[in-house]
């Protein structure tokens, strides 16, 4: 995979662009998928950086009609496996590869790595924007912040179960959750860290996915079910409950409370 930028005009002036595609090489179905991924990841990217007058797609506009650019390692990317997206207030895009964390200034990239910054490892596996327009960022080797210029780096040594992050979340309360691979579901706040795994009710200590409702409740993707925590208790969902399958890889909560899994079989 490699950076793709995706954008289209209305009337002269350029929608946005951003995205992330797999070079469409085989068959039309590999072809298809690549779309809609197109199109998703451009509606997350207008809707968080433009105005609500165009910060959306026209669903009747095909494909093909939509302007596409790539970047990999020939413009400047220190690794084409793009892994985790996010965008801070100041119009930065942030990218986690597996050979760093990198900024794109829509010309430039910048690459931070755990020779130049405060990051246990260089496999970026999540990104977060905070409340407080803080950028979180998940690696193999920990967790690390960026704010101010500066980072801060939390391992075990700090307070995490496990080092290997997979998922971050945040809540209502700004409250930061973290999803480890192994090490359970950790709430970090106020400067300090709570684990919780299987022996507190989670369905599996690998946690892939974190997304939250309206009410308050916390929907957890782990490797034996969907969790759903709320009231300070979980609750599990499994393929015996109707899942396609326990391995939860993806959660979203849509904005009408509709709860979306994707599964490792659908």
């Amino acid at each position: 995979m490699y950076l793709y930028a995706h954008a289209t005009m209305f009337g002269d002036r350029p929608a946005g662009r951003v995205g992330l595609q797999t070079p469409c090489r085989s068959t039309a179905a590999s072809c298809l998928r690549v779309a809609i991924r197109t199109v998703l990841l451009l509606w997350i990217f207008l809707y968080a950086g433009s105005g609500a007058a165009w910060a959306s797609l026209d669903p009747d506009k095909p494909i093909t009609q939509y302007i596409h650019q790539g970047w990999n390692t020939t413009q400047g990317l220190p690794q084409n496996s793009v892994l985790a997206l996010a965008q801070t207030p100041d119009g930065h895009l942030w990218l986690g590869t597996e050979e760093g964390l990198v900024r794109f200034d829509g010309v430039r990239f910048t690459i931070f790595d755990k020779h130049t910054a405060a990051l246990q490892n260089n496999v970026i596996r999540a990104l977060l924007v905070d409340r407080e327009k803080r950028l979180w960022i998940g690696t193999e080797g920990g967790l690390s912040c960026y704010s101010g210029g500066k980072f801060t780096a939390f391992t075990t040594r700090n307070g995490l179960s496990n080092n290997s992050i997979l998922a971050l979340y945040e809540d209502h309360n700004g409250a930061l959750w973290i999803g480890t691979d192994g090490g359970g579901l950790i709430r970090f706040q106020d400067g300090n860290f709570q684990v919780f795994t299987k022996r507190d009710g989670l369905g599996d200590n690998q946690v892939f996915s974190i997304s939250g409702d309206a009410y308050g409740a916390l929907w957890i993707g782990t490797h034996g079910g969907l969790s759903k925590r709320t009231d300070g208790k979980f609750v599990t969902l499994t393929a015996k409950d109707g899942l396609a399958s326990d391995y939860i890889r993806a959660v979203h909560v849509d904005r009408h409370g509709v709860i979306w899994a994707g599964t490792s079989d659908g």
